[in-house]
């Protein structure tokens, strides 16, 4: 569908993807890559609504009868070093596109441009998201609370990620739950300081944030549901200067994954109950700031066959095991249903370094095979909403 678009429009979009990739942006600061997408819309005639942040919207109206359906792209990079050595390797100093949203976004783009080529035979109406800062602070929240799920009425939303796994064209999905609700906490202990030579005299906050550690741990092994999982980590402890002197404070900084609500509840029970009950019964006292960041993400069941019918049931693998990490998009499937899929982008022939990692270089041509989805989403949306 659309095959002579596509094919004029992917080498394009290859190049749309290198140019972010030379100069990624982190979180909230995406204001030249929106410039570039704002670019290309006018370039191509595109609707369009810039954000108070650097987020960007564009619609396009089709010229038959037809659903509102939403696409969705994250833009941020990370601050990490790239370790690459390609033409098109990051310009900017500590900063790197090791996710794939460079990807995302070039594919984003080039299905807008596609479309709107063949607009009379577009059905419905296609809502483009251009999303900052899926790797934090968090940019899905603030769309969705600047209303593009609203104005018109988003009926189904569909997003992509690439991992380079896999040969290109084919995809990933999982049903119900497909990523962790992803939380935080900072403990902070509160004791009195002393020598290091009368322990008697002083309240060790470090000798409390250990016990508090132990505890936490239990937390999985001995509250949650063996039926269940849960992650508990504790990925920061600082306390002190020198050996001889007992410190007045330490400080804990925990990862806490859960994927259902229920858990997620029962965590923040359980981590404030320990950290308070095993500071107080130690003498000390304790200060906790506990943030709840993304929620689950929750594939609609029906869009999820849709999608392995559209794409190709041969081409699709149903994986029974959600994300560990966590995802934005599922603030979009909290206002309409959908379903975020993986876009394979393995290298056959080379070393494939996963998500994060300061050597990732995804397959560029699984762009097509982004591309081609997208379109087959709004395409065949007759199978969606019988």
């Amino acid at each position: 569908m659309f095959k002579e678009s596509i094919e004029r429009i992917v080498p394009k979009a290859i190049e749309w993807r290198r140019h972010f990739h030379q100069y990624p942006e982190l979180g909230m600061q995406e204001h030249k890559t929106v410039e570039f997408i704002e670019e290309i819309l006018k370039e191509h005639k595109i609707d369009y609504e810039k954000l108070e942040f650097p987020g960007i919207v564009a619609t396009i109206k089709g010229g038959l009868p037809g659903k509102v359906v939403g696409l969705r792209a994250d833009m941020d990079a990370l601050p990490m070093q790239e370790e690459v050595d390609v033409p098109f390797k990051s310009k900017v100093d500590g900063g790197m596109h090791s996710c794939g949203h460079d990807m995302h976004t070039a594919i984003l783009l080039g299905t807008a441009v596609a479309l709107k080529e063949n607009q009379d035979k577009v059905l419905g109406t296609v809502r483009f998201f251009f999303q900052p800062a899926e790797e934090g602070p968090g940019g899905g929240l603030p769309m969705i609370e600047a209303g593009v799920m609203d104005n018109p009425k988003v009926d189904a939303v569909f997003g992509l990620h690439v991992f380079p796994v896999d040969k290109p064209g084919t995809y990933s999905v999982k049903r119900g739950v497909a990523s962790s609700n992803s939380d935080g906490a900072k403990i902070k202990i509160i004791g009195k300081g002393g020598h290091g030579a009368s322990p008697d005299q002083a309240i060790d906050p470090v000798f409390v944030a250990m016990y508090i550690g132990v505890g936490l741990q239990s937390i999985v092994s001995r509250n949650v549901s063996p039926m269940d999982s849960a992650i508990v980590s504790i990925g920061s402890v600082h306390s002190g200067t020198v050996a001889n002197i007992i410190p007045a404070t330490a400080e804990m900084q925990l990862s806490i994954r859960s994927f259902s609500q229920e858990t997620r509840e029962l965590l923040h029970k359980r981590i404030t109950e320990i950290a308070t009950g095993v500071s107080e019964s130690m003498g000390a006292k304790c200060e906790i700031e506990y943030k709840f960041g993304y929620p689950m993400m929750n594939n609609d069941s029906d869009s999820v066959d849709y999608l392995i019918e559209v794409l190709g049931e041969e081409r699709t693998i149903e994986v029974d095991k959600p994300l560990g990490g966590s995802e934005d998009f599922s603030y979009f499937l909290q206002k309409a249903p959908g379903a975020f899929f993986g876009l394979n982008a393995g290298n056959p022939d080379g070393d494939n370094f996963y998500n994060h990692h300061p050597k990732f270089n995804p397959n560029e041509g699984s762009i097509l095979y982004g591309i081609e989805a997208f379109i087959k989403i709004v395409m065949e949306q007759e199978k969606l909403f019988k």
